[in-house]
């Protein structure tokens, strides 16, 4: 009943920023999207993918996704916005290690990286989300370069937040 409680939508979406509800929304929008990041990643790991594919390496960050998903479910409203930011921003870099990690098929996941941009716009106001922007673009950057070469990188990576 805990858990349902926690995870269901009963209020509105959204709602000001000092309201208890907002950091409430901002919890359940964490763990969906750490849960549901994570979880689709898994399943591409299923389809066929190049030889020397790190599986295993994205299935661990993975793992850590889902542990991202759990903190998010245990800390639920008594996490401070500045926590809600920090946490995108490890989502982030998990998104990143995955591209870099993956190499060239890491393509496939850097879709990630809207998500993370979307709930920023969505939750915090302009300057949060702004920094949050920057912070994914600055990612998505490093992981399409490293992962793709820099030529295109920084084209690519405003292509994918903007």
């Amino acid at each position: 009943m805990w858990l349902i409680h926690r995870l269901r939508w009963s209020g509105p979406l959204l709602t000001a920023p000092g309201d208890p509800e907002h950091a409430r929304a901002m919890a359940r929008g964490a763990v969906y999207l750490y849960a549901s990041g994570s979880l689709l990643v898994l399943l591409m790991l299923a389809l066929p993918r190049p030889e020397g594919h790190p599986a295993t390496a994205i299935a661990a960050l993975c793992a850590a996704g889902l542990l991202g998903a759990i903190a998010h479910l245990l800390l639920f409203d008594r996490l401070p916005l500045y926590g809600f930011q920090v946490s995108g921003a490890i989502g982030a870099l998990l998104v990143a290690a995955a591209v870099v990690l993956a190499g060239e098929a890491g393509a496939a996941y850097t879709f990630i990286f809207v998500w993370i941009v979307l709930y920023a716009f969505f939750f915090y106001g302009l300057a949060g989300a702004a920094l949050q922007l920057l912070v994914v673009g600055a990612a998505a950057t490093f992981a399409v370069g490293r992962s793709q070469g820099w030529d295109a990188a920084p084209l690519h990576a405003v292509g994918i937040v903007g």
